[in-house]
């Protein structure tokens, strides 16, 4: 599971890229069920909305 800091890092780079912290927690999820895994960044994140 990801730090706090690490999701505050994704979340921090989800807002330069325009995206919400609430709809970033919620990619964060998404990530983990699709790939069972943690993202290891906010592009990891973009892979489960292609």
């Amino acid at each position: 599971m990801l730090s706090l800091s690490e999701n505050d890092n994704i979340i921090k780079e989800g807002e330069r890229h325009g995206v919400s912290p609430e709809r970033t927690l919620e990619l964060i999820n998404l990530f983990r069920r699709t790939y069972r895994s943690d993202p290891g960044d906010f592009s990891m994140l973009l892979e489960v909305l292609e």
